[in-house]
């Protein structure tokens, strides 16, 4: 491929994914959370889903790589938004531990339902041939990435 057709399709590439990540950022608000608060929610939940009844701001913040200041910040909003509940360890009273409540749970589980639906209406619009290409491009694309910027 001659140095031209390169860059032609490399800005197409990157126009592309610059599309996909705006659409993220439009539809990323999820019941006036923004993409973060959402993200943590949904890691609380998470979190608590395998048999855990609260998981520490701690493990909060590593899961998600984040300052515990930064956790407690989102945690403030969340619970304002009455989407979790904080309170001090048994054990350890200097421990904050946090809960997901019934409405947080709920939004997660309706966020996550309309994200499956999502793709899966992409498998059905693409066909289960371009769907499984698809992923395995994006599969390499990943790998590339990660490997280029070492993350």
């Amino acid at each position: 491929m001659d140095n031209h057709k390169t860059n032609s399709t490399a800005t197409d590439l990157a126009r592309t994914f610059g599309q996909i990540r705006r659409m993220g950022v439009r539809t990323g608000s999820v019941q006036g959370l923004r993409p973060s608060e959402a993200m943590f929610l949904a890691t609380v939940v998470y979190l608590n889903s395998g048999g855990a009844k609260s998981v520490k701001v701690s493990d909060l913040s590593s899961a998600l790589n984040i300052t515990q200041a930064g956790a407690t910040h989102i945690l403030k909003t969340l619970e304002e938004k009455g989407y979790i509940v904080r309170y001090p360890d048994q054990k350890d009273k200097r421990m904050v531990l946090v809960k997901a409540t019934e409405s947080g749970e709920e939004l997660v589980d309706s966020t996550e339902n309309n994200f499956f639906q999502l793709f899966t209406g992409l498998v059905e619009h693409l066909g289960e041939k371009d769907s499984l290409e698809l992923n395995r491009l994006l599969n390499i694309t990943l790998h590339y990435i990660s490997d280029h910027w070492g993350r």
